[in-house]
C-alpha cells in the first residue's frame, strides 16, 4: 500500500466518495432531502479550495 499526499487531480474522486459514503452510512438516519442535496461539484470546489490553502488534511 502506498499513501501519498492528495493532489488537485484527486479532489473530484474524494468528493464523490464522500457523498456516496454519507448517502450509504446515513440513509434512514438523516433526512433524505439532506442526503440528496449533497453535491459532488460543490464538494470538489471546497476541497480544492482547502487544498490550495494547505488545509486538505481534514475534511468533514
Amino acid at each position: 500500500m502506498r499513501i501519498r499526499e492528495m493532489t488537485d487531480a484527486d479532489c473530484a474522486t474524494v468528493a464523490e466518495l464522500r457523498v456516496l459514503g454519507w448517502r450509504s452510512a446515513y440513509a434512514g438516519l438523516m433526512p433524505q432531502a439532506f442526503l440528496d442535496g449533497l453535491d459532488v461539484a460543490e464538494g470538489t470546489r471546497q476541497l480544492r479550495e482547502r487544498l490550495a490553502q494547505g488545509h486538505a488534511g481534514t475534511w468533514t
